[in-house]
């Protein structure tokens, strides 16, 4: 039987234990888990999954809080536990300035984390490329996610980005990718589709929609359901 604890995360939709990018140690567990690979296996490169937050409400840890306290001196809790009184104490111009700060804050954990893993991959084993998986939309997978990804490849801590376009509507699959081109450039993006419980039509469709863009790669979610796309693949791209 699953816990309370995991019950709560189903009914937040979080999928599971995550790890804060604010922890030094788990930012020290990540760096040597990369290391340990780079240096052990020769490998074309490391991609990234699930390095985001699973939602906005979440990690008010005290390795999180601590920093921005001593910058701001308020404990950023309070902004959304006490908004009023934080309101009445500031104002309200303050109080959403103090907002967009502790999301920027939030994002330069995941964005430090990211940073520190592309230097770790460069110091053993130089040309490895590194890439992630990210929301598709850049402004929501920022504010909700703490994945500032146009600034990872402007930066060049990734060198591919794969929005994670999984909905099944072509049209809106397509805008997604598009969005991504346009915010970092079609050479830099993998197309992430979704091939697991729907039709190979399905699959076809949003390949060929995708496919006009000129993405550096397309690629297929899950293993098991891409797996039947194999024979199609080569036909979709002629």
């Amino acid at each position: 039987m699953p816990t309370t604890e995991f019950r709560g995360y189903r009914r937040n939709k979080i999928e599971g234990c995550y790890i804060s990018p604010a922890n030094p140690d788990a930012r020290k567990y990540l760096e040597n888990f990369v290391r340990e690979i780079v240096t052990r296996y020769p490998v074309d490169g490391i991609h990234l999954d699930y390095i985001r937050y699973p939602m906005s409400k979440v990690d008010y840890s005290d390795a999180a809080r601590r920093g921005f306290h001593g910058t701001y001196g308020i404990d950023p809790l309070k902004l959304v536990k006490e908004p009023n009184s934080v309101r009445q104490k500031f104002g309200e111009q303050r109080y959403g300035e103090l907002l967009d700060a502790w999301q920027a804050v939030r994002a330069g954990y995941v964005s430090g984390l990211v940073a520190r893993i592309r230097t770790v991959i460069d110091e053993q084993r130089p040309g490895t490329m590194l890439s992630a998986a990210v929301k598709p939309d850049a402004v929501s997978a920022l504010s909700s996610f703490g994945q500032d990804w146009p600034a990872w490849v402007r930066e060049g801590y990734v060198q591919m980005v794969l929005p994670m376009a999984y909905g099944t509507n072509a049209g809106r699959v397509y805008e997604q990718i598009e969005e991504a081109c346009r915010e970092v450039g079609a050479e830099h993006v993998w197309a992430g589709l979704r091939a697991w419980e729907v039709p190979v039509s399905s699959v076809i469709e949003r390949v060929k929609r995708v496919t006009v863009l000129a993405p550096a790669g397309i690629c297929y979610f899950s293993y098991d359901g891409s797996r039947t796309t194999a024979a199609f693949s080569t036909r979709c791209a002629a």
